[in-house]
Parts: structure tokens; sequence; C-alpha cells
């Protein structure tokens, strides 16, 4: 992360480096992105660059932890659980923070998604640490207690849900990437997403009973 001499620096010059950094890891991602480049679109010298970050994955943790807070101010509704929100309105609110996330950040997206779906596993595991099963540590007592009060077919494990969900975010994001600027795109995105709610709700839901989500 950040050396001292990074937060010392004017806000406002942390964000020049910031948004210039996301912008580089956006269009070539994190392991054609340079630091060259990086230093000559935020203007300055390299000698500075190693003042306030310890190398290029340094600075790329720090660009993940931000897209990651950045995200969270949109999705971060569907963390407050109360005793009449259902799995799928959780499920819901995700989605369509994140749909607003996307739409006015993509190139966080972009970033968010080539991390998601790059291979190298440890690079992964440098970036995150522990933290890449938080999803299934929020998910996993959620799911067991929407099975006890008939929300969720019992029959479906968690893992498979949860690998569900999140598959279906990132083929979400990857296509909402390739279409966006797309006036029938943009005017259909929440209407697509109303879409995979659906199909999550019936698939999820108790068969031939009147119960489910």
């Amino acid at each position: 992360m950040p050396l001292t001499t990074f937060f010392n620096l004017p806000n406002e010059k942390r964000t020049i480096i910031l948004e210039g950094s996301i912008a580089e890891f956006a269009e070539h991602g994190y392991e054609k992105a340079s630091i060259s480049s990086i230093i000559k679109r935020v203007g300055i010298p390299r000698g500075s660059f190693y003042q306030y970050f310890e190398d290029k994955l340094d600075l790329y943790k720090y660009v993940i932890e931000q897209i990651g807070f950045k995200k969270h101010e949109y999705t971060k509704n569907a963390y407050q659980i109360s005793s009449n929100i259902t799995f799928i309105d959780i499920v819901k609110n995700l989605f369509i923070g994140g749909v607003q996330f996307y739409r006015l950040h993509p190139d966080m997206a972009k970033i968010a998604t080539n991390f998601i779906l790059n291979s190298d596993q440890e690079l992964k595991k440098m970036v995150l640490g522990d933290g890449h099963d938080k999803s299934f540590e929020f998910f996993h007592p959620l799911i067991n207690e929407c099975k006890e009060k008939g929300e969720i077919d019992k029959r479906l494990g968690n893992e498979t849900i949860i690998l569900l969900i999140e598959s279906l975010n990132v083929s979400f994001v990857q296509y909402f990437i390739e279409k966006s600027g797309s006036d029938y795109f943009d005017d259909h995105l929440f209407s697509l997403t109303e879409e995979i709610i659906l199909f999550l709700e019936k698939g999820l839901s108790i068969p031939n009973t009147g119960k489910g989500i």
C-alpha cells in the first residue's frame, strides 16, 4: 500500500495520481500497464513515484482498494439487513447498486472485472490477502437463514448459489462494458437487471409450493 509520503500529499495531487493510474490500468490491464506511462499521465518524476509506492503491484493494490471503497458507496444499502427483507431483495440491491457504479465509473468497472477474470491466482492472493472469501462469509449464513424461512430451495448448495450470483454479475459487467454507449443498451439497462433478478428468483425458489422468494 502507499508509503506515508503519498498520504502527505495534498488531496488534489493524490486524486490526480489515482485517476491517472486508473486510466492506465483500465486501458492496458495490470500486466501491460507501465510505471513510465503512469508518471507521464500524472506528471511526476520517476523518483517521486518510488517515494509514494514500492512498485507497480503496490500501486495496483491501492487502486483495487479504492475501487472497492467506491463501489461500496453504491451497494452498501444491500448490506443493511432487516427482518422483512428477502434474499432476492439483497441481491437486487447489489445488482442495481453495481449498475449505478458501472455507469458512472466505467474505467473502475473494467479494472475490477479484469481483476476478477485474471487467472493469475498468485496476483489475486497478493492483492486481496485473505479478503477473497468475503462474499462467501457474507452470503453463507444469510442463505442458511433464508432456507429455513422457505425462501430458498434447500436442495441448492450454498456455494452453488454464490458462484451463480457472482458469475452472473461478472458476465453482466462484461456485457455492460462491451455495449456501453449504445442508446438501446442504456435505455434497457435496468430492465435487463430486472430480468436477471427474475431468473434468480425463479431458480432459487421452492417449486410447486407457492413458497419462495
